[in-house]
């Protein structure tokens, strides 16, 4: 998955699952490639969700062991984040994530 592998810890989230212990990534989407952000975007239309949303939940979705500690200093952003456990991306979703190729 380039959106997240791209990042440059798979083998350590690999790892870290393979131990059974908790992985917490860090600035997990580097920022993306324009195709990465429109693709969030277009899951982001289909779900009701922002982009954000979607990135998260598309963590989620990666990998059981991760775990998530989105920054915010707003309510309103905490209130978004919390939402991500709500949104279930269907294997087509994640297939459409999967497609996207680096710039």
């Amino acid at each position: 998955m380039y959106i997240v592998e791209n990042c440059k810890w798979e083998a350590e989230l690999t790892y870290a699952r393979e131990q059974d212990i908790a992985f917490i990534p860090w600035f997990p989407l580097g920022g993306g490639s324009a195709d990465a952000l429109k693709a969030l975007d277009q899951l982001a239309e289909k779900h009701g969700a922002t982009p954000q949303q979607i990135a998260l939940s598309l963590l989620l979705h990666h990998s059981p062991n991760i775990l998530l500690i989105s920054g915010t200093s707003k309510v309103k952003h905490l209130e978004e984040n919390m939402k991500t456990g709500d949104i279930h991306l269907s294997t087509e979703d994640m297939q459409a994530l999967d497609a996207v190729q680096p710039a």
